[in-house]
């Protein structure tokens, strides 16, 4: 079963900037983790101070092994004090409709 989520991240004012290359450095391990089919970074352009992640992954399974890495635990633990407010919303998905389609 594939897992979705929308997370929303809000920065303390002024740790902006060091959660942004926080969060990229998640990134780009998420995108080299088994199991990943998306992983993406984005900034609210009214409010610089919010991000938002989009995260597939292929199963439970994998987004747990993700999770659970000693490299996305270090950084979580890096992210946490720079954040004013944290939230995660499944997103309820069945397929992909796109011409790159992750899964069936």
């Amino acid at each position: 079963m594939v897992v979705a989520n929308q997370i929303t991240l809000t920065a303390n004012t002024g740790d902006e900037k060091q959660l942004r290359m926080l969060l990229n450095e998640l990134v780009d391990h998420a995108l080299k983790s088994k199991g990943c089919h998306k992983y993406e970074l984005y900034q609210f352009e009214d409010e610089r101070d919010r991000f938002m992640i989009v995260e597939i992954f292929k199963s439970i399974k994998a987004q747990k092994k993700f999770t659970e890495d000693e490299t996305v635990v270090s950084i979580r633990e890096s992210i946490y004090p720079l954040l004013a407010s944290e939230g995660t919303s499944a997103l309820k998905l069945t397929r992909c409709l796109s011409k790159q389609q992750y899964w069936s």
